[in-house]
This record gives structure tokens, C-alpha cells and sequence, in this order.
């Protein structure tokens, strides 16, 4: 005979979720569709959101939503929109826009707006407009408009510049503030 298709739970709730790398825990089960209170990956995890905090040694993926914090040993990379914090020792990647720090030691990128903080030791970098600091130690870039501040070893504001911008090689569309930079 023939069996009916199986349905598919959506995304559920759970306190606390743990992998050993991401699709080899918790996320076995929900494939990454679950939200999480609490996320603990020992070389990664991969959850559908969180509310509440991920830590991660290695790489923590969440395909929706982070809502709290969001800690990564080697990168973090959230498919949503981030409130609150994502710190990475190496990158930190962000596909929508950012409400609070996104802070990485390598690169800090997020393809939507920022409202906060973005620093990272080599590359900061926003498509969207940055309201708040943006800092990036070898560059900083904004696609869109700044409010704010941006410092960098090269600093570039595809959009007006309304704050301050500092660097050995700094551009913009237009500004409206201060801009100190060699070139």
C-alpha cells in the first residue's frame, strides 16, 4: 500500500541544544530548524534560531534569527538578523541587518544595516548603512550611508558620511563631518 507523506514539525522550541559539529548533535534531529534557549557546540552547532546565547569552539551556524548572544571560537554565521551580540575569533558573517556588536577577530561582515558597533582586526565590512562605530583595523568599509564613526587603515562610505571618518586612505560619496585620512 501506500503511506502518507510525513508532515513536517516546523521549527520547535527547545531549552538547550548541543552538537559536536554541526548536523552531528541536537541538529541531527531538527536539521538546524530548531530554536534554542541555549546552544553549546563542541566543534560547531547549527540550530534555525536562538533566543537566549550560542557558544561555540569552532563554527556556529543559525539559519534564522539570534536574539541574545551569539560566541564562536572560529566563525559565526547567522542567515537572519542579529539583536544583540556575534563575536567571532575569526569571522562573523550576518546575511541580514544587525541590532547591537558584531565583532570578529579576522573579518565582520553583515550584508544588511547595521545599528551599533562592527570592529574586527582585519576587515569591517556592511553593504547596507552603519548608525554607530564601525572599525576596522586593515579596512572598513559601508556600502550604504554612515551616522557615526569609521576608522581604519582605509575607510570607504559608498553613501553620504554624516559623523566621522579616520584612516591613511579615506573616501565617500559626500560628507557631512569630519574626515581625517593621508590620502
Amino acid at each position: 500500500g501506500t503511506y502518507p507523506p510525513l508532515r513536517d514539525p516546523g521549527p520547535r522550541t527547545v531549552s538547550m541544544g548541543a552538537d559536536l559539529a554541526p548536523g552531528l548533535g541536537s541538529s541531527t534531529f531538527f536539521r538546524g530548524r530548531d530554536r534554542r534557549h541555549f546552544s553549546l557546540g563542541l566543534f560547531g552547532a547549527w540550530s534555525g534560531a536562538i533566543e537566549g546565547a550560542a557558544l561555540s569552539a569552532g563554527l556556529d551556524v543559525v539559519t534564522g534569527d539570534v536574539e541574545g548572544a551569539q560566541i564562536a571560537g572560529l566563525g559565526a554565521y547567522t542567515h537572519e538578523t542579529v539583536t544583540g551580540v556575534q563575536l567571532a575569533g575569526g569571522g562573523a558573517l550576518r546575511r541580514r541587518d544587525v541590532e547591537g556588536a558584531q565583532i570578529a577577530g579576522g573579518a565582520a561582515l553583515a550584508w544588511g544595516d547595521l545599528r551599533g558597533l562592527q570592529s574586527s582586526g582585519g576587515l569591517a565590512m556592511t553593504r547596507g548603512s552603519v548608525r554607530g562605530l564601525q572599525n576596522g583595523a586593515l579596512a572598513a568599509l559601508v556600502g550604504g550611508d554612515l551616522s557615526g564613526l569609521q576608522a581604519g587603515t582605509v575607510g570607504w562610505v559608498g553613501g553620504t558620511l554624516r559623523g566621522a571618518q579616520l584612516g591613511v586612505v579615506t573616501m565617500n560619496g559626500g560628507a557631512i563631518g569630519g574626515q581625517v585620512g593621508l590620502l
